[in-house]
């Protein structure tokens, strides 16, 4: 074996060892089974030969499915998770070689010793990077996308070097491959041409070579048509929701299949009114937690050497897939988007790589000094990465398995609806259900389903609407202003929807024209000093609202002081008012101690709702408005006093007129009326006494709340006895002869009165001389 040979046997020595290392680090760190999100999800579609979440990832299905039913090791889950793990470790293999291309055309002159350590130091430091750790060891994409990066990466510097066409059209296959798989490779398209362009522009007038190559690419492509076959056969596309109701998360159609593959369901999260200062403190902040300040100046003493030696090809080809990648970044807003910062952060390690060959350049005659250095600049980045063991390591994780063996276990009803306000929550009952068969009855909903259930509020409405036994699968405080839930076992039964049926007290009090007060329920009707007060509030949003409001309800006395109050923010975290839709009906609790020192007497109830600014200030949500009234009662009269004119008469099953008195002095008329409230009213009436003549005729009246407006109809308990006294000033020339009263009671806004059992809307008593 000739000398040369023997070196090219060691690099591929020292890439095999490398990708090893990988790949038993990631597996004694691996997640064990079952995980929750998109892990979860990735456990099961290959295996189903299914559909994943848009755009597909058809490659990774294809070779998960022949990855999960090939390897005879684990379950399912084990698997898929080992999977991840091969390509990670593959693509550290690769970025040896790689690495030791990029500083062959960088650096020239570097040795061909420290060229291999540092080669094979940047490739295991880029293993051990927090970010590709984390998704080697669980069942997600980013292993093989990174591992096709590289590959692609590779396959155009020995191109460059070689000027062999059939690299290039191998590239043209992995970049296809890449798009089959995740696309976000497209990003690296412009470098890609700006990097040919300066190597070899002589690639962009051969048609032949150039249609070949667009071939080459064009075919993976077909791969996503693994999404309009498997379709029909993907049993989690086509939820049974009701005998007659199917739930369809997919529905073959070209308009559906170009949507679908082209990411259109996360098309708003890219927002370019982005605070771009904060996403690039986010973005350096990850850069950190990667490589470190040390990292970080390599890579920019890396491009510095790129620069300064004119290596405009590499410079342009990094460059600008970082610069396109990292500005994604930036605007696409989804939650987990430190991800898709590991293609950036193999840029940066490729570029320490140039930066630590540069930076040793100088001490080349002395080769141990050197390579010494060069061990010396990885220390800190590997060290960094090393104390991430902790957190990348998930060979514990049997969480998300012990918690549905356990929900699995409960006696649910047949049928039963499964509902989580997060779809991360749900994808480990799909594992069980599809992958094992277990209780395949069980229907699970989570927001986002579809398009047209956004929020939980929707699915918790389809939920109930299915007429099947509804659970929550978690504890979900705050939850309970939309429906009433149960503890039952280890989930919890919700019930029906909080709000059933109108409020006992309406109201229609805006607030800022963004919601409605309803009405309110209270309980007890009058409490006495020391008692709690339960109020419960019936919002209803009119427009919806962005921030997340507290709501507020105060009990002031006659002189404006708060004698006792509640503030809560309705909703909690999990239906705070931003979920809250227009025309939706909710339920706020609230409850008030009375001071033990209250004095009897009736207060009104303030309502209101304000959010808080970043200073902390409260920011109100327009007026707060007075809900209603309540009195504070040490005891209440049961039984009635003398009354000169007895009546009992009945008015609208509510209160009863047991009699009344009236005596005249003067030109005034003294008129007591005895009310006994049967089933107290819920609104203030106002109370009409009329002096009429033998012809019907009014002749004098006075019109008011009970006992001047001091005791309103609102706030008298049951069985309650209550005079109320009101006066009438008659004309001085009223004649002599009989007169009557006219007594009744009407809703001041409205004019409806309450109705007299035996017919009518008013009694009349008498005759009476309404002469002295």
């Amino acid at each position: 074996m000739s000398g040369r040979n023997r070196w090219r046997l060691l690099d591929w020595l020292v890439a095999v060892l490398l990708g090893v290392g990988a790949l038993v680090l990631y597996a004694l760190t691996l997640a064990p089974t079952v995980l929750s999100g998109d892990g979860g999800e990735f456990q099961f579609v290959p295996y189903l030969l299914g559909v994943a979440h848009p755009t597909g990832y058809p490659l990774y299905t294809l070779l998960g499915w022949i990855w999960s039913r090939l390897l005879p090791i684990g379950d399912v889950a084990y698997r898929m998770n080992l999977f991840s793990a091969f390509w990670a470790a593959l693509a550290v293999a690769l970025l040896y070689p790689t690495t030791r291309s990029m500083l062959r055309q960088a650096l020239p002159a570097l040795p061909a010793g420290i060229q291999r350590l540092v080669a094979a130091l940047t490739a295991a430091t880029f293993a051990l990077t927090p970010t590709l750790w984390s998704q080697a060891v669980i069942a997600e994409v980013y292993g093989l996308q990174t591992c096709l990066l590289v590959a692609l990466l590779y396959s155009l510097l020995v191109w460059a070097e070689r000027r062999d066409s059939r690299l290039l059209l191998l590239s043209a296959f992995g970049f296809g491959l890449g798009l089959a798989h995740h696309s976000t490779t497209v990003l690296f398209a412009p470098a890609i041409l700006v990097y040919l362009w300066l190597v070899d522009r002589r690639v962009f007038y051969d048609w032949r070579f150039i249609l070949k190559a667009l071939l080459l690419l064009i075919i993976p492509l077909a791969l996503y048509l693994l999404i309009p076959l498997r379709a029909p056969h993907t049993p989690y596309l086509e939820l049974p929701l009701a005998q007659d109701r199917t739930l369809l998360l997919y529905q073959n159609s070209l308009a559906n299949f170009l949507h679908f593959v082209l990411g259109g369901p996360f098309g708003g999260s890219v927002d370019l009114s982005v605070d771009l200062g904060q996403r690039l403190a986010m973005a350096v902040g990850f850069l950190l937690n990667e490589i470190g300040w040390v990292g970080i100046v390599l890579a920019l003493a890396g491009v510095g050497c790129l620069a300064y030696t004119r290596k405009w090809a590499l410079l342009g080809l990094t460059g600008l897939a970082y610069l396109a990648s990292v500005a994604f970044n930036l605007v696409y807003t989804i939650g987990d988007i430190y991800v898709l910062f590991i293609p950036s952060y193999l840029l940066q390690i490729l570029w320490m790589a140039i930066g630590a060959g540069c930076l040793v350049r100088p001490l080349f005659s002395k080769p141990i000094v050197a390579a010494l250095l060069v061990v010396l600049f990885f220390t800190l980045p590997l060290w960094t990465a090393a104390s991430q063991y902790p957190d990348a390591d998930q060979s514990w994780n049997r969480q998300a398995h012990t918690r549905w063996e356990a929900i699995l276990a409960e006696p649910l009803p047949r049928d039963a609806v499964l509902v989580s306000n997060d779809r991360n929550n749900m994808m480990p009952m799909w594992y069980f259900q599809y992958v094992d068969g277990v209780r395949t009855d069980l229907l699970g909903l989570f927001p986002l389903i579809t398009p047209e259930y956004p929020s939980l509020g929707h699915i918790l409405d389809l939920a109930l609407s299915t007429g099947r036994p509804a659970y929550l699968i978690k504890e979900m405080p705050g939850v309970e202003v939309k429906v009433k839930v149960e503890a039952e076992g280890s989930l919890w039964r919700v019930a029906g929807s909080a709000v059933e049926g109108d409020p006992a007290y309406s109201g229609s009090a805006h607030l800022a024209d963004a919601v409605a007060l309803v009405g309110y329920d209270r309980s007890p009707r009058s409490p006495r000093p020391g008692e709690d007060l339960q109020v419960s509030l019936y919002w209803e949003a009119l427009r919806p609202l962005e921030a997340q409001y507290h709501s507020f309800v105060h009990l002031i006395d006659a002189e404006g002081q708060v004698v006792a109050q509640s503030d809560r923010q309705p909703g909690g975290v999990h239906y705070p008012t931003s979920l809250w839709r227009p025309g939706e009906r909710l339920r706020d609790d609230h409850s008030l101690t009375i001071p033990t020192g209250a004095p009897a007497g009736v207060y009104e109830l303030w309502v209101g709702m304000y959010t808080l600014a970043s200073d902390g200030a409260l920011v109100p949500l327009g007026q707060p408005a007075v809900a209603g009234q309540v009195a504070i009662k040490a005891s209440t009269q049961a039984e009635p006093g003398p009354i000169s004119e007895p009546v009992r008469a009945n008015f609208g099953d509510q209160v009863e007129l047991l009699g009344y008195d009236a005596v005249l002095q003067g030109r005034t008329l003294g008129v007591v009326l005895h009310w006994h409230s049967i089933q107290p009213p819920t609104a203030d009436y106002t109370v009409f006494v009329h002096l009429v003549d033998a012809n019907g005729q009014t002749v004098a009246q006075h019109d008011g709340q009970p006992q001047g407006g001091a005791y309103p109809t609102s706030v008298w308990d049951t069985n309650e006895v209550v005079q109320d006294e009101h006066a009438l000033l008659l004309p001085p020339d009223l004649p002599d002869g009989d007169y009557y009263l006219r007594v009744g009671l009407y809703l001041l806004e409205t004019g409806e009165r309450l109705q007299v059992e035996g017919g009518g809307d008013s009694l009349e008593l008498g005759p009476l001389d309404a002469k002295e």
